[in-house]
């Protein structure tokens, strides 16, 4: 266990560092720099304008997610920003 401090709140509490956790917080990075990556690579195509949002379907999807699946978007779209795996 380990107290932390949030620096912009003063807020103190009590966090547990296990090999769970950290784990958890590893593989989280890894697919942010692996979409962060992909991303970047996608945009450079010049005949790859537009990109489909793809849902996994799952039962406990949101209901906004499904409706999107399968939609085309051009790559330029301020949808992607916050759209784009991870999200």
């Amino acid at each position: 266990k380990k107290e932390i401090t949030n620096p912009k709140t003063g807020e103190k509490r009590t966090i547990n560092i296990n090999a769970n956790r950290l784990k958890t917080i590893y593989h989280t990075n890894m697919q942010s720099a692996y979409a962060k990556a992909r991303a970047k690579q996608l945009s450079t195509y010049s005949y790859k304008t537009y990109w489909v949002y793809k849902c996994a379907l799952l039962e406990d999807s949101r209901s906004e997610h499904k409706k999107m699946h399968n939609c085309a978007i051009h790559r330029d779209d301020p949808f992607w920003k916050t759209s784009f795996p991870p999200n």
